[in-house]
C-alpha cells in the first residue's frame, strides 16, 4: 500500500492509501507521495514537487 495525493488545479485536495492493484478512478490526478515525505492537504504540486504554501518563517534576531 502506498500513499497518494489527489491533485486538482495544482493543489493537494486529499491523501489516500492505495495498493494500485485495484481499479480506482480519482477525481483529479493521483500522485504517489515519496517515502518519508511530508505532504498535507493544501500543499501545492508544482513541477513534480510538493510545496508547502506556508513554509516556516525564520525569525531574525533583533539587536539589543
Amino acid at each position: 500500500m502506498k500513499n497518494f495525493a489527489i491533485i486538482n488545479n495544482g493543489i493537494v485536495e486529499n491523501i489516500i492509501v492505495w495498493d494500485t492493484s485495484n481499479a480506482y478512478d480519482p477525481i483529479g490526478q493521483a500522485v504517489e507521495i515519496p517515502d518519508g515525505a511530508f505532504v498535507s492537504i493544501g500543499f501545492l504540486y508544482q513541477d513534480g514537487q510538493f510545496v508547502d504554501p506556508n513554509p516556516p518563517i525564520e525569525e531574525i534576531p533583533q539587536e539589543a
